[in-house]
């Protein structure tokens, strides 16, 4: 196995060793840059050979989106079925291979006492990698919860990791279901009663998407 040595004034060599094992097809060539980087970039290659100096971008943050919803919701809707949008958030990814993560706390109520759902979706359709499996009946959620009738609301949370699959603007959203039989009315931040008294909460729901580095 060959190496370059560079040797220090002091004595101690610094080492370039060739591979462990041999290159498996043909010799591999490497053509370093002609300048320094910058502080903090990273020697990286173009797949053909050719290095040079750029950003140390993998799995970092490159932005957070958010929407926090502080007004009411409500939405009268069938079992088995899901509302209108109750919490959308825009997000224009600058590589189709970045990651998205979603997280979501919604706080929601239900004049029943029963499950409450909901689910991630994305541009408009359901995002499946994100919710559970159907099966016959069974419908496909991210999170389920369970309410009072008595004036109570509770907050559920989820989250999920997708991927941009493009730089184009991308709408993700949430949306509400019940376990109830028949048609009833879903409250997003409020309880079913939501009576003018000190005990009776209004909260807040929020949903945040954060690109990743591929």
């Amino acid at each position: 196995m060959s190496k370059i040595s560079l040797k220090h004034s002091g004595g101690n060599v610094v080492s370039l060793n060739s591979p462990t094992s041999a290159p498996t097809s043909a010799d591999v060539a490497f053509k370093l840059p002609n300048a320094d980087g910058t502080n903090g970039q990273v020697l990286k290659t173009d797949g053909s050979g050719n290095l040079s100096f750029g950003a140390d971008t993998g799995g970092k943050i490159l932005q957070v989106v958010s929407t926090t919803r502080t007004d009411t919701f409500s939405e009268s809707v069938t079992t088995g079925s899901l509302s209108a949008d109750a919490l959308t958030v825009n997000i224009t990814p600058s590589n189709a291979s970045n990651k998205i993560f979603l997280t979501a706390h919604v706080s929601m109520g239900l004049n029943n006492d029963n499950e409450v759902s909901w689910v991630f979706y994305k541009a408009g359709s359901l995002l499946t990698g994100a919710a559970g499996t159907a099966d016959g009946n069974r419908k496909p959620r991210t999170t389920v919860g369970d309410v009072r009738w008595s004036g109570t609301h509770h907050t559920f949370g989820g989250q999920y990791l997708d991927t941009a699959g493009g730089t184009s603007q991308i709408t993700y959203s949430v949306r509400l279901g019940h376990s109830a039989n028949g048609t009833k009315t879903l409250y997003m931040n409020r309880s079913h009663t939501d009576d003018d008294y000190a005990y009776d909460i209004r909260s807040q729901s929020t949903i945040t998407v954060m690109e990743v580095a591929a």
